[in-house]
C-alpha cells in the first residue's frame, strides 16, 4: 500500500494541477487520499494517478460524488431525448464515475454485497439489490469510492481494466480512458493523470519496489520518464426511504454549462454498448459526469476554467 505526505500534497496541489484548493476540495481530496492509502488493490502509483484524474474529470473538479444534470428540453432537445431513455427510471449518473442505467446499479450492488458502509450515522450492509433500491447511496463517498476504484480495476463499466493500460513497464493513460468512456477527451484526461503522477511521486512516503511512478506512453509509441522521486440535488428515491447522503454536489462547481453545448455524432461515442457492461452506448447519451456541464461523451471538453465556457477540442 501507499503513503503520501498529506501536507505536501495539499501545499503543491494547486501549482501542480492548476486547480484552486478550496476548503471543500481539500476535504474531498483528503477523503480520497485516505481511501487510496488504505486500498490494497492498488500496487502501482500510475493506477492511483489515473483514478484521481478520472475523478477530477468526472466530478467537474469537485472531487465529490455528484449528480448528472438534466438537459433542457427546449435548449438541448437531442440530449434531453437521449436522457429520457433512462432518466424516468431514476438511474441517471451519480457518484465519482457517474454510474448510469439500472443494470449497472445492480452490478455494483452484487459486487459490494455483504460489505458494510457508514450511511446516515449507522453501518449499512449492502445487499445484492440495495443500490437499485437506494440509488442515492452513490452520493456516499465510501460507496462511491469503492464503485470507482474497484470498478476501474475489475472492468465493471466497459469490460476494460486498469491493468490493461497500466503496468510496471509503463502506463498508457490515453487509452486507459476506455475503462470509462471510449476515447472521449482521452488526451486531456491523460495529461491530468501525468500531473497527478508527478505530484504523487513527489509526495510519496516510504516507497516500495512496486510503487514507482509509471511511464506514460499516451498511445503514441513514445515513453515519458517518471517524475523525479521526491455538492447535491435530490435524486429519485425509487420508492423507498433512505438515510440522507452525506455528500452534497456543488451547484456551480462544474467546468462548463450543459445547455450551451452540442452533441457529437453518436458514431463517435462510447466504445461498447450496454450489453457489454458500459453505462451507456453512444445512442443513450450518458453524461460524462460534470454536474451542470456538457457531457464529454458528446464531443466537447470543458475549459476547466470558468463555468459556462466550452471548447470543442474533443469533437472528432
Amino acid at each position: 500500500m501507499f503513503a503520501f505526505d498529506r501536507r505536501r500534497f495539499l501545499a503543491e496541489f494547486s501549482a501542480r494541477s492548476g486547480v484552486t484548493l478550496t476548503p471543500a476540495r481539500q476535504q474531498a481530496l483528503t477523503f480520497l487520499l485516505d481511501s487510496l492509502e488504505r486500498d490494497a488493490g492498488f500496487t502501482l502509483l500510475g493506477e492511483i494517478a489515473y483514478v484521481l484524474a478520472t475523478i477530477h474529470w468526472e466530478t467537474g473538479r469537485t472531487f465529490a460524488p455528484v449528480k448528472e444534470l438534466r438537459a433542457s428540453e427546449s435548449r438541448n432537445p437531442k440530449l434531453y431525448a437521449r436522457q429520457q431513455r433512462y432518466w424516468p427510471s431514476g438511474y441517471y449518473g451519480r457518484g465519482y464515475v457517474q454510474l448510469t442505467w439500472d443494470y449497472n446499479y445492480k452490478k455494483a450492488s452484487e459486487k459490494l454485497a455483504g460489505e458494510a458502509f457508514p450511511i446516515g450515522g449507522q453501518a449499512v450492509t449492502i445487499t445484492p439489490t440495495m443500490l437499485l433500491e437506494h440509488p442515492d447511496y452513490l452520493f456516499e463517498p465510501a460507496i462511491s469510492y469503492r464503485v470507482a476504484a474497484q470498478g476501474m480495476r475489475e472492468g465493471w463499466f466497459t469490460g476494460k481494466r486498469l491493468s490493461q493500460y497500466i503496468s510496471a513497464a509503463g502506463a498508457d493513460y490515453e487509452n486507459a480512458r476506455r475503462i470509462i468512456n471510449g476515447v472521449d477527451c482521452a488526451k486531456e484526461i491523460a495529461a491530468i493523470a501525468l500531473k497527478y503522477e508527478t505530484l504523487l511521486t513527489a509526495c510519496q512516503v516510504g516507497a516500495t519496489p512496486r510503487s514507482t511512478g509509471a511511464a506514460a506512453s499516451l498511445g503514441t509509441g513514445r515513453s515519458i520518464p517518471p517524475a523525479p522521486p521526491r455538492p447535491r440535488a435530490r435524486a429519485m428515491s425509487m420508492g423507498r426511504s433512505a438515510p440522507p447522503p452525506t455528500a452534497s454536489p456543488v451547484e456551480n462547481g462544474r467546468e462548463a454549462d450543459l445547455e450551451e453545448g452540442r452533441e457529437a455524432d453518436p458514431e463517435e461515442g462510447r466504445e461498447a454498448g450496454p450489453e457489454e457492461g458500459r453505462e451507456a452506448g453512444p445512442e443513450e447519451g450518458r453524461e460524462a459526469g460534470f454536474q451542470e456541464v456538457l457531457p464529454s461523451a458528446f464531443g466537447y471538453c470543458a475549459t476547466g476554467l470558468t463555468v459556462g465556457y466550452l471548447i470543442p477540442s474533443c469533437s472528432r
